[in-house]
C-alpha cells in the first residue's frame, strides 16, 4: 500500500501571534482601502503564504489543524488592525469549520478539504442573504438544475473560488424546498457584480452575485431541506466564527483608527 506523505503545516508559533505580526502590516493600509473602496487583496495573498486559509484544515489533509478557539482568536486579533480583511476572512473560516465538522460526523467533505489545503481554496458565502429562507429559483433539467439568483454580501468575492449558497426549488412531490450546493466562481452564468460600497468596511469585496441559469449538477446538492422551515443545520457552533471579528472591533475605534468618512452621491448599502 502506498502512504501519501503531506507536510505538517502547523506553526510553531500561535496562530494568534501570528495574526498580531500580519495584523501590524495590514493596518497601515487599512484606512486607505476604506478611503478607495479596494478589496484587500494583498492581505488575502499574505493570509494564503502564511497558511491561513486552510487553518482549519485537519494536517492529515495538509491544513494547519488550528482549533475552534484558535480560528476565533485569530480573527478577533486581525480585527483590531484591519476589520475588512477580518471580516471578509471570517465568512471563508466558517465555512471552512462547518466542512470540518461535518466531515467528522461522517459527511464526504475530504475532497473540499483537500483542495482548501492544496490550492488554497478560498470559499464564498452567501449565507447573510439566505438563512432560513433563500433566494433565487431552481429549474429540474437533465443531469441536475439550473439556478438563477442575485446574491448580496458575497465577501471577499473578488478572490474567492467557490461559492457555497442555496436556493428555492419547488419539488412536485415534497413542495418548496431549499437546496445547498457549492458553484465555482469561474462557472458559465456567473457574475460578480461590484457594488459594495459601505462605509468603514469597503475593504471587504461583499459585492453582489448574480447566478445566470448556472447548471448544478444533481450529486452536487449537499443537502435538501423544506423552505421556511428551521433545520439543524443551520445551527452550529462554527458560525461563532462569524462574531469573532466583531469582538475586535472596539479595540480598533479605541486604538485610534480613523477610516474614511469621504462623502458619497446615493444611497448606500449597509453591512451586516
Amino acid at each position: 500500500m502506498t502512504v501519501t506523505q503531506i507536510a505538517d503545516r502547523r506553526p510553531s508559533a500561535s496562530w494568534s501571534d501570528r495574526a498580531a505580526t500580519l495584523g501590524a502590516r495590514f493596518a497601515e493600509q487599512a484606512a486607505s482601502h476604506d478611503q478607495a473602496g479596494t478589496f484587500v487583496a494583498a492581505n488575502f495573498e499574505q493570509l494564503k503564504s502564511e497558511g491561513f486559509i486552510s487553518a482549519a484544515v485537519s494536517p492529515q489533509f495538509g491544513g494547519g489543524g488550528a482549533s475552534y478557539s484558535e480560528l476565533c482568536d485569530t480573527l478577533r486579533t486581525l480585527a483590531r488592525h484591519c476589520p475588512s480583511t477580518a471580516l471578509s476572512f471570517s465568512m471563508h473560516t466558517h465555512l471552512t469549520a462547518a466542512s470540518v465538522f461535518k466531515l467528522r460526523g461522517g459527511a464526504p467533505e475530504e475532497a473540499l478539504q483537500r483542495r482548501i489545503a492544496k490550492e488554497n481554496l478560498v470559499l464564498i458565502s452567501t449565507g447573510a442573504g439566505d438563512w432560513i429562507e433563500s433566494s433565487g429559483t431552481m429549474t429540474k433539467v437533465e443531469g441536475g438544475y439550473t439556478v438563477t439568483a442575485r446574491k448580496v454580501f458575497a465577501s471577499a468575492s473578488p478572490v474567492g473560488k467557490v461559492f457555497i449558497t442555496t436556493s428555492r426549488y419547488d419539488d412536485p412531490k415534497e413542495g418548496m424546498q431549499v437546496l445547498h450546493f457549492p458553484v465555482a466562481a469561474s462557472a458559465e452564468g456567473v457574475e460578480i457584480l461590484s457594488d459594495w460600497d459601505s462605509l468603514g468596511m469597503r475593504g471587504t469585496g461583499s459585492n453582489t452575485v448574480v447566478f445566470n441559469d448556472v447548471f448544478v449538477p444533481e450529486e452536487k446538492v449537499a443537502l435538501r431541506r423544506a423552505d421556511n422551515a428551521w433545520h439543524p443545520s443551520l445551527q452550529r457552533g462554527h458560525r461563532h466564527c462569524d462574531a469573532a471579528h466583531h469582538v475586535g472591533l472596539p479595540w480598533h475605534r479605541r486604538s485610534g483608527a480613523r477610516l474614511s468618512t469621504r462623502s458619497c452621491e446615493g444611497p448606500r448599502r449597509t453591512a451586516d
